[in-house]
């Protein structure tokens, strides 16, 4: 007996032991910074280690809290995990990295880092806390140049133009490409001094990530030449500011050679100036080709005026179908009111031949007959006639019968 008592007594202290063990966790997080003293608008990276003991599917449940970041933007999340030993505890270690983008210079604190495992049925419910951080944000040196584009972090550029032949008139496209690692989206615009003689469409933007951290910002511009002739797009500067080595930096695209060759359409406008005009002394006008606006070869395409054709030959068919369904109800109606007439006249007595007549008369009235049509106004007549004449004078029987003989027809 004594056996079995020692023996549920060492079975209750192991569940004891088990118990004390869940509820004191071992985890904990360690938190840092990839720069403390970053330049306004410089991309670093808040880092996040989650060291555990927990079971898988206790941790996947713990709630992941960040600070606010406040003075900061936020462009990136990444995750990923590993395993590392510490004080011969074997941890699985969570990272999570947060691409961080300072707005403003000056001291920020980051707030803890938190996480909420939830209750087990040996724990309750753990907060593990990091510790703040502190940021000094530095700004950036003076004297900054025209061409600086607001553009911090390590760049390479890359100028594009998609045809260097072209037509008067005929579309362009000019593109340019900042690749690498920094505020990426907050880049603006460069200035490029295009030809005076080219119309120049606002550069559109867009926005590429390449891997973690690295991507890439294009600028394209839609021009249109105006002239013929030869032309240079000259050389760019577009200064970058590097925090690695805290200068500005500045990148140079590429010169392109365009040829812009007239059309026959910029040659017709230009013979029809009026003689009189080119010989005056006031200044000419300068004639807008057509073709700036309209490409002539769709123009003169069979197939455009053949769209032009259809919606033209589907609205007159749809007006063709409304007519014809809107006269089918219009004919059915006015026999089914011929009808119904018919019967109302047949039931007129005329025992009361002023009544008689009173009666077919207001009912011809009330009906969908055109009564200024033959035989409609004489019988009408002879109707309103009767009201006031001695009725020795005619007979409401006739002008019944009259009017069921035309109902009929």
């Amino acid at each position: 007996m004594s056996r079995y008592c020692l023996a549920l007594l060492a079975l209750m202290m192991c569940f004891g032991a088990t118990i004390q063990a869940q509820s004191s966790t071992t985890d904990f997080v360690e938190v840092e910074l990839s720069q403390n003293t970053p330049y306004v608008g410089e991309q670093i990276t808040y880092t996040v280690r989650w060291y555990s003991t927990l079971d898988s599917e206790i941790a996947d449940q713990a709630d992941v809290v960040w600070p606010n970041f406040e003075g900061f933007g936020r462009i990136t999340e990444d995750y990923s995990s590993t395993t590392d030993r510490r004080e011969n505890t074997l941890y699985s270690v969570v990272i999570l990295e947060m691409t961080l983008l300072p707005l403003r210079t000056g001291e920020i604190q980051i707030e803890p880092f938190r996480l909420a495992v939830p209750p087990s049925p040996f724990q309750d419910e753990t907060i593990i806390e990091s510790v703040p951080l502190n940021v000094s944000v530095r700004p950036l040196p003076q004297n900054q140049p025209d061409s600086f584009v607001n553009a911090i972090g390590q760049f390479s550029i890359q100028a594009e133009l998609d045809s260097s032949q072209v037509t008067l008139n005929e579309q362009l496209r000019y593109s340019l490409t900042l690749t690498g690692i920094g505020n990426l989206q907050q880049i603006s615009a460069p200035t490029v001094a295009f030809p005076s003689e080219w119309r120049v469409f606002d550069a559109q933007p867009t926005y590429q990530t390449l891997a973690t951290g690295l991507g890439s910002k294009q600028f394209t511009w839609r021009l249109i030449p105006t002239q013929a002739g030869d032309y240079i797009i000259e050389p760019m500067p577009v200064t970058t500011f590097n925090p690695q080595q805290q200068a500005y930096q500045t990148l140079t695209t590429a010169p392109f050679n365009v040829h812009v060759a007239a059309s026959d359409a910029a040659i017709t406008s230009t013979r029809s100036i009026p003689a009189t005009a080119a010989a005056s002394n006031s200044q000419v006008p300068e004639w807008v080709p057509m073709s700036q606006f309209i490409d002539l070869r769709i123009v003169n395409a069979p197939l455009f005026w053949l769209l032009w054709l259809i919606p033209l030959v589907l609205v007159g068919g749809l007006w063709a179908i409304n007519r014809l369904q809107s006269r089918k109800p219009t004919s059915r109606n006015k026999i089914v009111g011929v009808r119904a007439l018919r019967r109302q006249i047949s039931a007129v007595s005329t025992d009361d031949e002023k009544q008689a007549c009173e009666t077919m008369l207001k009912l011809l009235q009330a009906s969908a007959l055109s009564l200024h049509e033959e035989p409609w106004p004489h019988m009408v007549k002879q109707l309103e006639n009767a009201r006031f004449a001695p009725a020795s004078t005619y007979s409401a029987e006739i002008y019944k019968q009259q009017i069921l003989n035309e109902l009929k027809r």
